[in-house]
């Protein structure tokens, strides 16, 4: 059997002295692993796009990968390595992408979602297309947040609170009396207009809730924790400045 299909490298895994075996997230393969004869003058890079074409008897056998860099994406690579904080957010994407997809599930627009979001943070320095990720990936993975309309009166103004068992967004008149017991929504998650403007405090808002239900997803579904990367960019979010260089 064989395809080409471009993929996100995921992960690396030493397999004898020079090679590795390889786990791809493909776009119209899903998560693909395989073989790959390293070559040491072109070293492959997790969280890069690739080109790849996969030999193998059957579908279910592990396969041989050869791999061509992406013309495309290796740029916008080495300005993400230049950044801790947006090297965090790719490291965030591949290992949630690792521990929530299952092998040889096509996805299609969902991985021309993940280039979009990793453009956004790479070039735009946008740490709101990391969020916008975490929400596709919940989405994807059926437990889609509902922050359109309150899930009491179906109000679409005035959002404030989104509820942790249901994932559903409530007015600040229903929500107030159980307002410890809530999560608070920042406008911008459900705001519609292209150029809304997040703060800060909005992306942490914004992950606490989307974190809270990739969580309980992992845990109750697949009996695996947030991966720690995840944990370490909420940290470097958390230092951050407002408005301060993310080059830095």
């Amino acid at each position: 059997m064989e395809w080409l299909d471009e993929g996100l490298l995921l992960r690396i895994q030493p397999h004898g002295e020079s090679n590795v075996i390889a786990t791809f997230f493909t776009q119209y393969h899903g998560l693909a692993t395989g073989y790959i004869r390293t070559n040491k003058k072109y070293p492959l890079q997790q969280g890069n796009i690739y080109h790849i074409k996969r030999k193998a008897r059957l579908a279910s056998h592990l396969g041989i990968l050869n791999v061509e860099q992406h013309e495309t994406f290796a740029p916008l690579i080495y300005v993400a390595f230049q950044s801790s904080i947006k090297l965090a957010c790719i490291n965030s994407i591949r290992t949630l992408l690792l521990s929530c997809l299952m092998e040889q599930d096509a996805h299609d627009n969902f991985y021309v979602n993940i280039k979009q979001n990793i453009h956004q943070i790479c070039i735009h320095k946008k740490l709101e297309s990391y969020v916008n990720f975490e929400q596709a990936l919940l989405k994807h993975c059926g437990f889609g947040l509902d922050l359109t309309r309150c899930a009491v009166t179906n109000q679409k103004e005035n959002l404030t609170y989104v509820s942790p068992k249901t994932g559903r967004a409530v007015t600040q008149e229903v929500g107030l009396p159980y307002e410890p017991q809530l999560f608070l929504l920042p406008s911008a998650m459900y705001s519609s207009e292209n150029d809304k403007k997040w703060s800060k405090q909005d992306i942490l808002n914004s992950l606490k809730i989307t974190g809270h239900f990739l969580t309980r997803m992992l845990t109750e579904h697949l009996n695996r924790p947030l991966p720690p990367e995840r944990n370490y960019l909420i940290q470097l979010i958390q230092n951050l400045k407002e408005k301060n260089d993310e080059n830095n």
